[in-house]
């Protein structure tokens, strides 16, 4: 499936574990069947490597650096931090996962041995803060998680044809062209349920850009100033004829119709000339569908790196120090690393 154009190798594993999902709440007798398929470039032996390295000549002060400190967190960064990527792109991680990864990160980390020997010169909290907040930039396994799964409900909203989105709708409903109903189903093996309540996470971090207006409710969804019409205007909300009405369905030639259940008060006409100046200057663009963007990139596209990082913003870090200075010196990175360590 991942060679098909427009699809990913995931969308796969999560159509499957739908649909075993339903098999099992359902209860009906059925058959399944796994075929495992697997390519040699996606794994690789790293002790064979190093192995292989030494046979090849590599010397011993070589060899020496890939046991410092400074090469650890390299490969730490690009090695163990990708091992899980491919399940946490779909999978949500049980918190004890988390701690037994961040067990082997750690004691690889400060060259603890089997026997759990050596000592962690600094807070593993403070190790998973960025560069430039006083950490060592190593990845949060609970927020990566949470912003490669974030990945979905992006794409939910930008693939409207897709296979996998087809069967989400199917089986969960839609709450609106946005994101699927919340569904109050029991946890089974199905996915789709921990990644949907991710969605107050995700909405705070969009707006709406609208185009024909087709896919925006009027008064419920935030497409004036981020904001919706309906917190904007509750007094209006309270009256309208139609709250789930479309910004295409109040739009016309010569302005806008909202279309009230009944004559207004004196103190309500003051409030809809209110709600027309803010409707002032919006055009609406028969050629363009209305658009999902992300806050916090200039072009308005989500990533899972951009995600990630809001994540860690939450978090709180060391002293303040212009750490982005320090990491951009011409010092020697084991220098750098033994003088962060000994902060």
């Amino acid at each position: 499936m991942a060679f098909v154009k427009g699809r990913q190798i995931m969308d796969a594993t999560l159509i499957a574990s739908e649909f075993i999902d339903s098999r099992m709440k359902g209860g009906a007798p059925g058959l399944m069947c796994k075929l495992d398929i697997q390519k040699a470039y996606d794994h690789m032996n790293w002790s064979f490597l190093l192995n292989t390295l030494t046979q090849m000549g590599f010397g011993s002060k070589w060899m020496k650096w890939i046991e410092g400190v400074e090469c650890r967190l390299i490969l730490i960064n690009s090695v163990l931090d990708s091992l899980p990527t491919y399940v946490m792109s779909l999978f949500p991680i049980p918190a004890k996962v988390v701690k037994k990864l961040d067990k082997l990160r750690r004691n690889f980390l400060w060259k603890s041995n089997k026997e759990g020997k050596g000592f962690n010169l600094v807070n593993w909290k403070n190790v998973l803060l960025s560069k430039d907040r006083g950490g060592l930039g190593i990845r949060n396994l609970r927020l990566q998680n949470e912003s490669l799964l974030m990945k979905w409900l992006w794409r939910y909203t930008e693939e409207d044809a897709a296979l996998w989105k087809e069967v989400i709708v199917a089986k969960y409903g839609e709450l609106n062209p946005w994101c699927t109903e919340i569904t109050s189903q029991p946890y089974g093996v199905g996915i789709w349920r921990t990644i949907r309540n991710l969605w107050s996470q995700m909405e705070g971090n969009m707006y709406i850009k609208v185009g024909n207006g087709n896919k925006t409710k009027f008064w419920k969804d935030g497409w004036i100033d981020q904001t919706s019409l309906r917190e904007l205007f509750p007094d209006l909300f309270l009256i309208c004829e139609n709250p789930d009405a479309r910004v295409s369905d109040c739009s016309t030639e010569h302005g806008w119709d909202i279309s009230l259940r009944r004559l207004l008060n004196d103190w309500e006409v003051e409030r809809v000339a209110a709600l027309m100046g803010k409707l002032a200057g919006t055009i609406i663009t028969t050629t363009t569908t209305d658009k999902i963007l992300w806050k916090h990139s200039k072009d308005g596209v989500f990533s899972v790196n951009n995600a990630y990082k809001r994540g860690l913003q939450g978090m709180t870090g060391g002293p303040k120090y212009n750490w982005n200075y320090f990491w951009k010196s011409n010092i020697l990175t084991k220098v750098k690393c033994f003088t962060w360590g000994n902060k």
